[in-house]
């Protein structure tokens, strides 16, 4: 009788576990949210994180969640497809409510998955969101700003004075702040040519007592010559001849980069590309066969006086836009230079020219040089063009002679500065044609093929490479250890060498 008893007892406690089992099998499966439905002051990078009763495949559980307003970010999976974490990949946006919604869907073994909806809002976390010169223009980090710049640091809520500390280069500064404690303008000595770190000091608050968030931005200090210039819509590239009669050309400073580059007679031309054209350039003389390549590498206007037969031929054949000194009122000249090297240009002349020839707008890349390690590089020699460059350490820049003669900028009265010299080693052919009046034929640089090229930069050197994905692309400057080499804010000068 006992074990008759006995065996009833678990016969029936059995059945009772066996439909508890089949109860929880098939009771839909649950999600839970991390924070509790209509919480406030959320973190706005703080993590979302969702937890499931039953394993979820990742991709089925992403495809089902959505996010209003949406925010960029990524979901990510425990091992056991039960812990899901959300991390924003920028942060929310302050003092909004945000609504999670999950579809039904099934599970990893294909339970219903319960249909959910959260809500939250999210706190304000004090940061600082720009830093801008006094010109407005934003400041990125790892850029450039010219020395002598006034900046200001801009945050997204009212600021306590009392305890925001900013540091350059580990040192306190001394801040100016706007009425509405939103903005505050750096009040210590002029930056000085070099590197730059400012960061904010922890312990910073907003009005209301909130901790700022850290931030920390890097940037280059250069030097840039104080010039007037005018916005142009598309690279301007201006002939300027470098014979020792047309010395001291005018312009040269304010442009983005000049190539220099052999023609006939054992002398140099120069082309001065401009994305900011100053009030005049000049003198200016006629175009080469590298002058077109320019053109169309990089997307921009050919300004010259003209040209010979042959490379006229040329580019009827293969036309970039251009503008010549046959059509009245684009040059003028001076009288107080002797002739051929007294045809100059005016900037209101050239923007108008543009806007007149309907040539697209293109912008060419620019941004803060690095080239880590190298070598010496404080001073240069390029025999080709008889040109020696030197390192200022006071300014960061190189100055250049030629010929003997260092080379000044005519319009400002001061030794040109070139804060990026390159070397851009290529080949050229001697065409059928001939170039100028005492019968030397022109040489056509190879512009396309690509080549070794030596940087200079900060009084280092090192080595690397030239290239052009076709004869319309722009060219890429790269580095032996890897990286590209971009043109600075401030003059860079190109020698085109035959190696």
């Amino acid at each position: 009788m006992a074990a008759a008893a006995l065996l009833l007892v678990l016969v029936a406690s059995g059945a009772v576990f066996g439909a508890a089992y089949l109860r929880d099998r098939s009771q839909p499966t649950a999600v839970a949210f991390g924070f509790h439905d209509g919480q406030r002051e959320v973190g706005v990078l703080d993590r979302l994180q969702f937890t499931a009763t039953r394993p979820i495949a990742p991709a089925a559980f992403k495809a089902a969640l959505r996010m209003a307003p949406s925010a960029p970010g990524e979901l990510h999976a425990s091992t056991d497809n039960r812990l899901f974490t959300w991390r924003p990949s920028q942060p929310l946006a302050d003092l909004t409510e945000y609504t999670l919604a999950l579809s039904p869907l099934r599970d990893a073994s294909g339970h219903e998955v319960k249909a959910a909806r959260w809500r939250f809002t999210t706190t304000v976390e004090p940061r600082v969101v720009g830093l801008t010169t006094e010109a407005g223009a934003a400041v990125p980090d790892q850029g450039e700003v010219a020395a002598g710049s006034h900046l200001r640091v801009t945050f997204n809520e009212a600021m306590d004075a009392t305890t925001v500390k900013l540091l350059a280069n580990g040192a306190p500064v001394d801040l100016r702040w706007s009425p509405d404690g939103r903005s505050a303008a750096l009040q210590s000595p002029q930056l000085k040519i070099g590197s730059l770190e400012l960061s904010l000091q922890d312990g910073s608050r907003d009005a209301a007592g909130r901790i700022a968030r850290a931030w920390s931005i890097r940037a280059s200090v250069i030097f840039q010559a104080n010039v007037h210039t005018l916005q142009l819509k598309a690279p301007a590239l201006i002939q300027v001849p470098n014979d020792p009669a047309a010395r001291d050309q005018s312009g040269l400073q304010a442009a983005d980069s000049v190539y220099e580059y052999d023609t006939e007679g054992d002398i140099t031309r120069l082309t001065a590309v401009y994305s900011q054209i100053p009030d005049v350039v000049g003198p200016s003389r006629s175009a080469r066969l590298i002058s077109f390549a320019l053109a169309r590498h990089l997307h921009g206007m050919l300004f010259m006086s003209g040209l010979s037969n042959g490379s006229a031929a040329q580019l009827a054949a293969a036309p970039v836009p251009h503008a010549d000194d046959l059509v009245p009122g684009i040059f003028y000249r001076t009288g107080n230079r002797r002739p051929p090297n007294n045809l100059f240009i005016t900037g209101t002349s050239v923007q108008q020219n543009e806007e007149r020839a309907g040539i697209p707008a293109y912008s060419l890349e620019r941004g803060a040089v690095h080239i880590p390690g190298g070598d010496e590089g404080a001073s240069v020699s390029v025999s080709e063009h008889r040109s020696t460059y030197t390192y200022d350490a006071e300014t960061a820049t190189y100055t250049k002679a030629e010929d003997g003669h260092q080379l000044l900028d005519a319009g400002l009265k001061e030794p040109l500065r070139i804060q990026l010299l390159i070397v851009m080693h290529t080949t050229a052919q001697t065409t059928s044609f001939v170039e100028d009046v005492n019968g030397v034929h022109a040489l056509d640089f190879d512009m396309e093929s690509g080549g070794r090229a030596d940087f200079y930069y900060g009084g280092r050197h090192a080595g690397g490479r030239w290239s052009a994905a076709d004869r319309q692309t722009p060219f890429k400057f790269e580095l032996d250890g890897g990286g590209e080499v971009k043109m600075p804010l401030g003059l860079t000068w190109i020698d085109v060498v035959r190696s």
